[in-house]
């Protein structure tokens, strides 16, 4: 379950932002999961484990903003999982 991956913390295949970070951070941690493991990115939740949330009015331009800094800037290209 997500909330126990939460709870466990951040990891090598597990990363915690409490907004959405700037289009290079991004870039840079789908990069390293994508030469591990692979991993999960969660925006809305802080480092020391506690949910904050994304508003419902912006669920859809975070995840269109991930999906195209993923296309724009990952090569070869990434299909991320969102």
């Amino acid at each position: 379950m997500l909330y126990d991956e939460i709870m466990v913390g951040e990891g090598r295949r597990l990363e915690f932002k409490e907004i959405l970070p700037a289009q290079d951070k991004i870039s840079k941690t789908i990069i390293a999961f994508s030469n591990g493991a692979g991993g999960k990115l969660l925006i809305g939740v802080r480092d020391d484990r506690s949910i904050v949330g994304v508003s419902d009015d912006a669920i859809f331009s975070i995840t269109d903003t991930v999906a195209s800094i993923i296309h724009d800037t990952c090569h070869p290209m990434i299909i991320p999982e969102i």
